[in-house]
């Protein structure tokens, strides 16, 4: 995980309205109102999170006073006329605040305008009824009329079951007005909070732009107990948690209920989709700041839930079984001692165009080379990483996220290998798996979406290679990377940093302006893997990067790249702040001068960029 500068800095809400004591569903303590308020609603000695009401969120969340109820008298429907049901409905209404289990309305958060909803838990385990429906998707169409963003708090157990199928369409009248707002490019965050579960996840909770959530969250379709009767197997400890949600792609990121504030309201500023707006504006009066640094987005520490799992029995068999089916499949990487030294042996012995290609593929291969994290640091203000493919899991090759360069909101995109052994296990060197290029397809097409231009920053070997990565569709995902980019409608940026290596690199490097570092290499394969296809011998590998010319130099004069970005020295790793700032500068640059062509321009340009590749300077093109 990588730290973010904070881009926008509001002031902090309270609580109000909370009980002089609080005790904790967890463990049982009885903590005064103070300690809660100071721990944004938490049990200050296990961490277990309150669960809030909407009056409470609003406090927490809105800027102060500028909350308005929307649609109050709104209520569902008895389409059933199932027994008590009324007598119950009109209890709770007498007991709470709310008539319904959604409150609804508008307001600011850090000065900017939103559409909000807030589910109440308390109320019927906010049950998605008619009324429920009804309120949320008028929500949205008000929202759509008026050109706002929408943040809907999400809490639920499901339908309502006493409303029946009626309920259950409400699925499908949500989903309707969401997909009404998306359609007038308007921005949806959807924040998860627990539990959120049912026909709510089924629908608008996981529709969202962008889908976040609070720690710990109870996350899912069809209950716990439900699932292990169905499978006949015990489930892992974190099953259908938020924590188990990012680890499989389903959601961009935890944010601990202290951060929500600041990072909806960058979320805001970073999807505003006025071309025309100006963000610098939006936050003027707010303000940046430099301060405390983060690790993507911010979450709760881990010993809240460590603490809860020590207590609890577990068959340890199971847990590794359970552990090894939801783990991603991994390939060891086999270093051939053998193999190196033929090939050291083979560049020691000349002195020619070979040697010094090689020299090259040495330099670029470096382990203390610097990797993407270190040029996003000095490119990006305000990095929010987002996680996932939304449908398997989140790829740790593939770091992406939103963020600000000189003011402008933008996507980037890396392919991040690693510093040191353990990261490298952990980002898996950098080589994507079918989950890691569907994320860039998402995240490209939601820049698409709120005309934010995209960066790539490109360093991988190629895209992982192994049996699991071929069943989950390696190929078909780098072919959507491909035309995704082609047809993409917002500037493209891509820069080679070290290695670009096949298919798993161009799936990232289809851009207006491509560029590679002095000493980065990009080839069609590795020159082991040239020698040994083309030779049947690994060991010429230095005479296959002669052939191959994998340099910087000779994709400039295919007209492959624009632009070589000097190296000083030896090379980047000999000084990696001036390399990092160097990138900086050429990124910035061609942000400035693509964002002001017409898009169709642009598109014909990228077009016609690919096209004349591989044509003879002098060919003749006419063909009558």
């Amino acid at each position: 995980m990588f730290p973010r500068k904070k881009y926008i800095e509001i002031s902090p809400a309270q609580f109000t309205d909370l009980p002089d004591y609080f005790k904790c569903a967890n463990c049982g303590y009885m903590a005064p109102k103070d300690e809660v308020v100071e721990g944004y609603g938490t049990c200050p000695r296990c961490g277990t999170y309150i669960r809030l009401g909407p009056t409470r969120r609003v406090t927490l969340i809105m800027d102060k006073d500028s909350f308005t109820e929307w649609d109050a008298d709104v209520l569902g429907i008895d389409p059933l006329e199932f027994p008590e049901y009324q007598d119950k409905l009109a209890k709770l209404r007498d007991e709470r605040p709310s008539d319904e289990a959604v409150l609804c309305g508008t307001g600011t958060i850090g000065g900017q305008p939103v559409a909000v909803a807030f589910m109440d838990p308390r109320f019927m385990m906010a049950s998605m009824g008619s009324g429920v429906g009804e309120r949320l998707s008028r929500l949205f169409d008000r929202a759509t009329a008026e050109k706002l963003p929408v943040v809907v708090f999400c809490a639920s157990g499901g339908a309502r079951m006493q409303e029946g199928l009626v309920s259950l369409m409400q699925m499908a009248k949500v989903s309707c007005a969401v997909q009404r707002h998306d359609e007038a490019g308007l921005f949806y965050l959807s924040v998860i909070t627990d539990p959120t579960t049912g026909g709510v996840t089924a629908s608008f909770a996981m529709q969202g732009d962008v889908i976040i959530s609070e720690p710990e969250a109870l996350i899912g379709f069809a209950g716990r107990r439900v699932v292990e009767g169905t499978v006949g197997e015990s489930l892992p400890d974190d099953f259908q948690t938020a924590e188990f949600a990012l680890k499989h792609g389903l959601i961009d990121g935890i944010v601990a209920r202290e951060d929500l504030r600041d990072v909806i309201s960058e979320m805001i500023a970073l999807h505003a989709r006025d071309e025309e707006e100006d963000v610098d504006a939006i936050v003027s009066g707010v303000g940046r700041r430099e301060g405390r640094r983060t690790s993507d987005f911010l979450r709760r520490s881990a010993s809240r839930s460590e603490d809860k799992q020590r207590g609890r029995k577990r068959d340890r068999h199971q847990k590794k079984a359970t552990d090894e089916k939801y783990a991603p499949a991994q390939t060891p990487q086999v270093v051939d001692k053998n193999l190196e030294r033929r090939i050291a042996r083979q560049a020691a012995a000349h002195d020619d165009e070979n040697t010094r290609a090689w020299d090259i593929v040495t330099l670029a291969r470096r382990t203390d080379r610097p990797t993407a994290h270190l040029y996003l640091e000095a490119l990006v203000d305000g990095f929010l990483q987002m996680h996932g493919d939304r449908c398997y899991a989140d790829d740790a090759a593939i770091v992406a996220g939103l963020g600000f360069i000189d003011g402008m909101p933008v996507t980037v995109i890396t392919q991040e290998k690693g510093t040191n052994t353990a990261e490298r296990v952990e980002h898996n060197f950098g080589c994507a798996h079918p989950e890691g290029y569907r994320k860039v397809v998402r995240l490209a097409r939601q820049a698409e979406k709120f005309g934010r231009p995209v960066v790539c920053l490109v360093d991988t070997q190629g895209a992982h290679c192994d049996a699991a990565s071929e069943e989950r569709g390696q190929g078909t995902a780098i072919a959507e990377c491909l035309e995704t980019f082609a047809g993409l409608k917002t500037p493209v940026v891509s820069v080679i940093l070290s290695e670009g290596g096949s298919g798993g690199a161009l799936a990232m490097a289809l851009g207006d302006r491509v560029a590679m570092m002095q000493n980065a290499i990009y080839s069609i394969l590795s020159p082991e893997g040239f020698a040994s296809i083309l030779w049947k011998d690994a060991g010429r590998a230095v005479e296959a990067a002669g052939a191959m010319r994998p340099t910087a130099d000779a994709a400039l004069e295919f007209g492959i790249i624009d632009a070589i970005i000097p190296e000083e020295g030896e090379g980047a790793h000999e000084h990696p702040d001036e390399a990092a700032a160097a990138v900086a500068d050429y990124v910035r640059s061609q942000l400035a001068e693509l964002r002001d062509i017409p898009i169709d321009e642009l598109l014909a340009q990228r077009q016609e960029r690919y096209a004349r590749i591989g044509i003879a300077a002098d060919a003749d093109t006419d063909t009558d």
